[in-house]
């Protein structure tokens, strides 16, 4: 799962609150990620995925998810549609209901912005780089540093990260 949430937030340029609950929230599937807002396709022989979510920074006036997000599959260090994938055949086995969390432990539980930050620093220290210089934001900024190194226009990005 976490290879799925940490791939998705990195491709998807995501707020960690916007995969993972955040200050306490309780899980609402007209809010947060879920299953059902997954869907996949192929365009040239090549499986990607499309996310309905919403937009973190609109809350506080937009409620709803009223945004889509496109992964392009096969990227050639981080593919998070194949990540994406694997993680539904995975709570397909485990039973999960898809009208729950999208990113959940095995139990069903949605994991939380303090989760998600633990794990993008536990990944940083195996890697051997000092953890306390990440968070969960750092998937939204890493992804937004890898398309502009990949050469995507800065005005694009700016769209892609909503």
């Amino acid at each position: 799962m976490w290879r799925s949430a940490a791939s998705f937030g990195l491709a998807g340029l995501a707020r960690g609150c916007e995969l993972a609950l955040s200050g306490g929230e309780t899980f609402d599937p007209r809010e947060h990620l879920t299953p059902e807002d997954v869907t996949f396709f192929y365009r040239g022989g090549v499986r990607h995925a499309r996310v309905r979510m919403r937009k973190r920074k609109d809350l506080r006036v937009l409620r709803g998810k009223h945004h889509e997000v496109v992964l392009g599959g096969g990227g050639r260090h981080v593919d998070a549609v194949a990540e994406l994938w694997a993680w539904m055949e995975t709570r397909a086995v485990l039973g999960l209901p898809r009208d729950g969390p999208l990113f959940c432990t095995a139990e069903g539980r949605a994991i939380t912005v303090d989760m998600l930050r633990d794990e993008v620093r536990a990944m940083m220290a195996a890697i051997g780089l000092d953890p306390s210089l990440y968070g969960a934001h750092s998937l939204r900024i890493g992804g937004a540093t890898a398309a502009l190194a990949a050469g995507i226009p800065p005005a694009l990005i700016r769209i892609m990260g909503r």
